[in-house]
């Protein structure tokens, strides 16, 4: 008999399976660390102990009991860079979020979708994580590199303790020079541990799609997280 998926994009597997996938995912990643489907496959199969506690973080704060109930989606509901250049001053999130998706040519909508998490709530946190992540990136000023991606992992290791943050960063630094080892490692490292540690605020807390008018000042200074450190 066969299973009935759990939310849209859900794929059934046993235990078995997911550590094929899990394993498979690793390697491919290792090789191609901006292979960004097995990452979110190795982010599936891995983070269920992690996306547990994520979830109640979210359902501790008013905010994130708002977003678990209300389920924004960028993937179905995504932010037109066009619109967003237009109608946000330059400083605020939603100019700086657009220009990064323009300058990298990327949307919001492609964020690879949730398939391997048995359980759909579990599942929304891990696409919510997802459709964050570009936000991050424009916060931070981290780009879409190697080195840019492990310094952004680390910070959102240290924020959610997803297994697949820490397994890209002690994978994939080999693909670095030794520039760009010594400088994940002195400064990306200690600069993800003060903007991610117990202390600050829960990026998944944050309603982005509401904050798009907020200075991009005013709401680092809110989450206590500062520019990366840079090249």
């Amino acid at each position: 008999m066969k299973l009935k998926p759990l939310y849209p994009t859900h794929k059934h597997t046993n235990c078995l399976q997911k550590g094929l996938l899990t394993v498979g995912s690793a390697l491919t990643a290792l090789v191609n660390p901006q292979r960004a489907d097995m990452v979110a496959t190795l982010g599936d199969t891995t983070g269920h102990f992690a996306l547990q506690s994520m979830r109640e973080r979210m359902k501790s704060d008013a905010t994130g009991r708002r977003i678990l109930l209300e389920r924004p989606d960028l993937i179905a509901n995504p932010l037109n860079t066009a619109t967003l250049l237009a109608d946000y001053p330059a400083g605020t999130l939603g100019h700086q979020f657009g220009l990064y998706m323009q300058e990298h040519g990327f949307k919001s909508e492609e964020r690879p979708v949730v398939r391997f998490v048995d359980d759909e709530e579990l599942a929304y946190v891990l696409k919510r994580y997802r459709e964050a992540h570009d936000f991050f990136h424009a916060i931070t000023d981290l780009p879409p590199t190697v080195l840019g991606e492990l310094g952004l992992k680390a910070l959102e290791g240290f924020q959610t303790g997803l297994p697949m943050c820490w397994m890209s960063v002690s994978g994939a630094w080999v693909k670095l020079n030794p520039s760009e080892i010594t400088h994940l490692f002195t400064k990306y490292l200690p600069w993800a541990q003060g903007c991610g540690g117990d202390f600050y605020e829960y990026y998944l807390n944050v309603f982005w799609e509401e904050e798009l008018h907020t200075p991009v000042a005013t709401l680092q200074k809110r989450l206590n997280v500062t520019p990366a450190p840079a090249v």
